[in-house]
């Protein structure tokens, strides 16, 4: 009967505060040391999330405050485009006026040659 005792006990087989006392006898003190080190790793990978967070943040508004200059520099550019354009068109405007009146007069002068021509002939 204690061979049956036995037996049904190692079918439970070990229970887990029993493996723990095992790891810690065969592992010793790398086991702390493992532990430190994934604590200190868990720590500069939490550093380094952070850092890439604010500089993440800090390049979207560098961004864009590039974007509304450039949409500002854009804009001012199509002003002076604009006023060139519309200071052109005035220009072209005056110059065709000016030719037909220089017309005018001159068609004028013309046919009152030919009126005076025509009369004194």
């Amino acid at each position: 009967m204690s061979k049956k005792n036995h037996q049904s006990d190692s079918n439970q087989g070990p229970q887990s505060g029993e493996i723990s006392i095992i790891r810690d006898i065969l592992m010793g003190s790398q086991i702390s040391e493992y532990e430190e080190r994934f604590d200190q790793l868990d720590q500069r990978l939490n550093q380094l999330e952070e850092i890439f967070h604010q500089r993440i943040d800090h390049l979207n508004v560098t961004i864009t405050e590039r974007q509304e200059q450039s949409n500002r520099d854009f804009s001012d550019r199509m002003d002076r485009l604009e006023n060139m354009i519309a200071s052109s068109i005035e220009n072209l405007n005056n110059k065709i006026d000016k030719v037909t009146n220089d017309d005018k007069k001159k068609l004028g002068k013309m046919m009152a040659e030919i009126s005076q021509k025509l009369i004194g002939e």
